[in-house]
């Protein structure tokens, strides 16, 4: 099966080398235990692997196969790497896969449209949400959920525990709200939104902006001039250069915004594709 894997800058996962075009194999498969790891729904690959931080692929998984009971993640015995995808291409990926999972639910509540200024909304754990057309609209609510939209003007919002938000188009936009969620988009002028612990943002496209509010939230831009927000408490941002970043910092009880500064990248001072945090009235560059 079709899926995708998160992995470190250097091909590297959990201390194994991978490489592009390379087949691997080991004797067991089980979720979380053994086995190669990938997901099926493309954006879930943020909550394991921050978007800037890391490099994404498309995965062939065979022999021995054990699924996860939350989420989509999936263990398998045999891995095929296949090629490497941006996150414009994972965000594209994602709304293919929102369209398909549609076509195929069956407990599962799922809503689609099509056609300008079109909009579907769905409530439960697990479920989906799409729309194509210009200014079209897609929402969810529910643990797992996703919203994917794609067309000029589209939005996408969901609310849940590792919900996900993908649209692509000019002016697009997608928000989420839910620990672990993230939300991704692609087109110029686009943003992205997320708020709840360890949840992460990222655009691509001219002029985008990504903002991550919660702890340990993480805020990503690809594009000059482009603006990522990190606002919670130990959060991070990053951006290309030419592009600029807000850092903020929190009391320890992450209640009260002490102080916000913002910095432009300029590969010199501040380098591109370097994650950055504001402590103690300093902004400092993060060793991963």
């Amino acid at each position: 099966m079709k899926t995708y894997k998160g992995f470190n800058k250097d091909m590297t996962c959990r201390g194994f080398q991978y490489e592009v075009g390379e087949d691997y194999e080991t004797n067991d498969a089980q979720v979380c235990s053994s086995g190669f790891h990938a997901c099926e729904m493309p954006l879930e690959v943020f909550q394991y692997y921050k978007p800037s931080d890391s490099v994404y692929c498309e995965v062939i998984q065979d022999g021995k196969i054990s699924k996860s009971d939350e989420g989509t993640k999936i263990a398998s015995s045999k891995i095929h790497i296949g090629i490497r995808l941006s996150i414009a291409e994972l965000v594209k990926a994602q709304i293919s896969f929102v369209f398909d999972r549609i076509k195929n639910l069956k407990e599962e509540s799922s809503a689609a449209t099509s056609g300008n200024w079109s909009s579907a909304a769905t409530s439960g754990n697990g479920s989906s949400a799409a729309a194509s057309g210009e200014e079209s609209s897609a929402a969810t609510s529910g643990n797992g959920s996703s919203a994917a939209t794609s067309g000029n003007g589209s939005s996408a919002a969901t609310s849940g525990y590792g919900s996900s938000a993908a649209t692509s188009g000019y002016w697009s936009s997608a928000a989420t709200s839910g620990n672990w969620s993230s939300a991704a988009t692609s087109g110029d002028w686009s943003s992205a939104a997320t708020s709840g612990y360890w949840s992460s943002a990222a655009t691509s496209g001219n002029g985008s902006s990504a903002a991550a509010s919660g702890e340990e939230s993480s805020a990503a831009t690809y594009n000059r001039n482009g603006i990522a927000l990190a606002c919670g408490k130990n959060a991070i941002a990053k951006g290309v250069v030419g592009s600029y970043i807000v850092l903020t910092e929190w009391n320890d009880n992450a209640d009260e915004l002490l102080l916000a500064k913002m910095i432009r990248i300029d590969g010199k001072k501040y380098k591109a594709d370097t994650w950055y945090i504001l402590e103690n009235e300093e902004i400092k560059e993060v060793i991963r």
